[in-house]
């Protein structure tokens, strides 16, 4: 084996491990996202169950505040849903990549 060729194989391999890398961090950082999700979902349903002072408003007020309570779980679930969906894409593709490297490496 040539020093160039050694050296475009080390090349190879440093770019699928930096690859790795990124796609580990950025399945750390969706998890990591999940898990705040999560919370502020079940935050805003405990919240929405405990209203100690809800009787005291005015029938609009109570309106307005189950509406926003609603659209704030929503919103929490819609961006749950998506990020659990990257964080699937990123697992697909961290194991495509891996399956890349070794397949490149028992080449070489």
């Amino acid at each position: 084996m040539t020093r160039m060729t050694s050296s475009s194989l080390i090349e190879k391999v440093v770019a699928h491990a930096r690859v790795l890398g990124e796609l580990g961090h950025r399945k750390t950082l969706l998890t990591d996202e999940l898990k705040s999700l999560r919370l502020q979902i079940e935050d805003e349903r405990d919240f929405a169950k405990s209203l100690p002072y809800f009787s005291t408003l005015s029938s609009d007020h109570k309106r307005d505040l189950k509406r926003s309570i609603k659209e704030g779980i929503e919103r929490a679930d819609r961006m749950k849903f998506l990020t659990q969906q990257e964080l699937e894409s990123v697992k697909h593709l961290t194991s495509k990549v891996e399956k890349e490297l070794a397949e490149f490496v028992a080449r070489s």
